[in-house]
C-alpha cells in the first residue's frame, strides 16, 4: 500500500522514503542508516507477530536546511522536526494464571488423556512457549493446600479440605522468574492431582495480595489475571442463598432439582459467591490489574456469571458471542478451540497495535507514521478503517493502529515504525 499524503508525493525506492512536500522540498529517511546530522536514530527490530519489538527513542531537534524543509501540507506547522522509533506501549506483560484444579477437572477421580485438566496443560503448554520472550507468566492453583506434600484427596470430605488455600500471598510460580517461569508452571500442572471446590474468590484475594501487596513484584509495564474455570465460584461459608444461587441445584446433583429446595441451607459454602468474586476482580482492576476470564466446558450454567467477572474485569472478548472466552465441548475440536483462545489473549496483552507516545510530545497533531516506511493515514476514533488515532488527542498517551494495517503488526510482523515530528500527512483532527 502506498499513501499519497495531501498537497505531497511519497515516493518508497530502495528502502528509502522520500515525502516531497509542496514547496519542493523532502524528507528523506533511510532504513539503513541515521538521518542527516543524527536527527534521528534508524534503531531497527521486529515488533508483531507476537515478538517484542526492540525499536528504542531519538530526540526531535529540528534538521538542518537541505534534508528538511518547510512542509506546506497545514497552514503554520512549520518544520518537520525529524523522526523517533516508535516504542511499543507494552514490552513485557505480566500475566498470572489463576487456573480450575478442583475435582472436577478430572472426573471420575482418574486422570486421562481427555480431562480438562490435560486439555488445560496441553494448550498452556503451546501457548506460553510461544510468547515467553514477551509475557512473563505465574501460576496459581484454586484450590490447593497449605502443605504441598499434604495435597487435597479427590474425596476431601470436609468443607476445609475441598476449599483450602494457603493463606501466604506467595504464588506456586511467581512472574519474577521470566526465564524459568514456564518449565516450572508446566512441572506444577503435571504434578497436580485435581480435587477439590473452585475456591475462586480466595484465589483472587491472593493475587491481589501478590500484585498489589506482595513483597516480590511484577516484573512487565502491565499485570494481568488469566482466570480459568469449568465452573462458579463458591466456598464462601457466610453465603446464603436459594435453589437458583445453589450450585448443587444448578448441577442437579445428589437429587437436587433447579426448582428446589435449596440443597444448600446445610452447605452454604455450595452457594455461589459471584458477587464476592465480582468486588476482588474489580479490586485488582483498580490498582492497574486486569482480569480475563476463560469458561471451559462444563462451566455453560454459569455464563451469566461469568459474564459479569469479565466485564468487571475491564478485558471483553472482541467480536465474540460472549464477553469471555467461552471455549466448546471436550473433544479436539475443544482443545484447539482452547488453544486459539490462549493465543489470542496472549496477541491482545502485548497490545501490538499500541505505541506509546513520546514523554516530550508537545505538538500532537502534528505527528505522523511510519510503518516500514510508509505512511498511515489518520482515522478517528471508532474507525474501523485504515489509519492511526491517539488514545487521548488532548493528552495522548499511545498511538492506536487500526486496520490491515494493525493485522499486520499482529500476524506477520513489521521491520520498522517510526513517527515524524513537525508534519502531519493527515487531516486536522
Amino acid at each position: 500500500m502506498q499513501v499519497v499524503p495531501r498537497n505531497a508525493a511519497a515516493v518508497l525506492t530502495a528502502g528509502t522514503l522520500m515525502v516531497v512536500g509542496a514547496c519542493g522540498g523532502t524528507v528523506t529517511r533511510s532504513g539503513e542508516s541515521d538521518t542527516a546530522n543524527g536527527t534521528a536514530d534508524s534503531t531497527g527490530g521486529h515488533t508483531g507477530g507476537g515478538g517484542a519489538s526492540s525499536l528504542g527513542r531519538s530526540g526531535n531537534s529540528p534538521a538542518p536546511e537541505g534534508s528538511v524543509t518547510q512542509c506546506g501540507l497545514l497552514d503554520d506547522l512549520g518544520r518537520c522536526d525529524g523522526f523517533a522509533s516508535a516504542r511499543p506501549a507494552v514490552d513485557i506483560a505480566d500475566v498470572l494464571l489463576v487456573v480450575d484444579g478442583s475435582g472436577s477437572m478430572r472426573p471420575g477421580g482418574e486422570p486421562t488423556n481427555s480431562s480438562r485438566w490435560s486439555a488445560l496443560g496441553s494448550a498452556l503448554e503451546v501457548v506460553m512457549t510461544t510468547s515467553s520472550d514477551a509475557i512473563h507468566y505465574g501460576l496459581q492453583i484454586f484450590p490447593y493446600p497449605e502443605d504441598p506434600a499434604d495435597p487435597i484427596p479427590y474425596e476431601c470430605g470436609t468443607l476445609r479440605r475441598c476449599c483450602e488455600m494457603p493463606d501466604h500471598a506467595e504464588m506456586i510460580v511467581p512472574t519474577a522468574h521470566p526465564s524459568m517461569g514456564v518449565p516450572w508452571i508446566l512441572e506444577e500442572l503435571r504434578a497436580h492431582a485435581p480435587a477439590g471446590a473452585a475456591a475462586v474468590t480466595a484465589a483472587l484475594e491472593r493475587a491481589y495480595r501478590y500484585f498489589v501487596d506482595g513483597n516480590q513484584a511484577p516484573s512487565g509495564d502491565v499485570g494481568y489475571v488469566l482466570l480459568v474455570t469449568d465452573g462458579g465460584p463458591i466456598c464462601n461459608p457466610y453465603v446464603v442463598c436459594d435453589a437458583e444461587s445453589c450450585t448443587s441445584n444448578i448441577e442437579e446433583l445428589d437429587g437436587c432439582p433447579p426448582e428446589g429446595p435449596s440443597c444448600c441451607d446445610d452447605l452454604p459454602a455450595a452457594c455461589l459467591d459471584d458477587a464476592a468474586s465480582v468486588d476482588q476482580i474489580a479490586a485488582l482492576r483498580a490498582q492497574g490489574v486486569t482480569t480475563i476470564v476463560v469458561g471451559l466446558p462444563g462451566s455453560e450454567r454459569y455464563s451469566a456469571v461469568l459474564q459479569s467477572l469479565a466485564d468487571a474485569g475491564g478485558f471483553v472478548r472482541p467480536d465474540g458471542s460472549t464477553r469471555y472466552y467461552a471455549v466448546g465441548d471436550e473433544n479436539d475440536d475443544g482443545l484447539n478451540q482452547l488453544t486459539s483462545a490462549l493465543h489470542e489473549i496472549a496477541g491482545l496483552v502485548l497490545q501490538p497495535c499500541r505505541f506509546a507516545a513520546p514523554l516530550d510530545l508537545d505538538r500532537p497533531d502534528a505527528v505522523s507514521l511510519l510503518v516500514d516506511c510508509v505512511l498511515v493515514p489518520y482515522a478517528a476514533p471508532g474507525d474501523r478503517a485504515e489509519g492511526w488515532h491517539w488514545d487521548d488527542p488532548d493528552d495522548p498517551e499511545a498511538m492506536i493502529i487500526t486496520g490491515e494495517v494493525c493485522d499486520r503488526i499482529r500476524y506477520e510482523g513489521v521491520r520498522e515504525v517510526h513517527y515524524v515530528f513537525g508534519c502531519a500527512f493527515h487531516p486536522a483532527s
